[in-house]
């Protein structure tokens, strides 16, 4: 109750039913290889597919990892 009153504070017309009401979809992860690591990320209804897009682009541009990073130097 103490949310909703805080939200709806805020302008936000969101009711007790309304969260009561919600129900949170479990999907599996979406899933890719990257420099011989397992990359998971939450999948759509969320943005964790950019990061497996961008993890693409640097591969297929052949990005060498940072040269100050912990690997450098090795």
């Amino acid at each position: 109750r103490a949310y909703v009153s805080g939200l709806n504070d805020a302008g936000s017309p969101i009711s007790i039913e309304d969260l009561a009401a919600h129900r949170a979809l479990v999907l599996p992860p979406l899933a890719a290889a990257f420099r011989g690591l397992h990359v998971s990320v939450v999948p759509p209804n969320s943005q964790g597919f950019v990061l497996l897009q961008i993890l693409a682009l640097l591969e297929r541009l052949r990005v060498d990892a940072d040269p100050h990073g912990p690997e450098a130097g090795t």
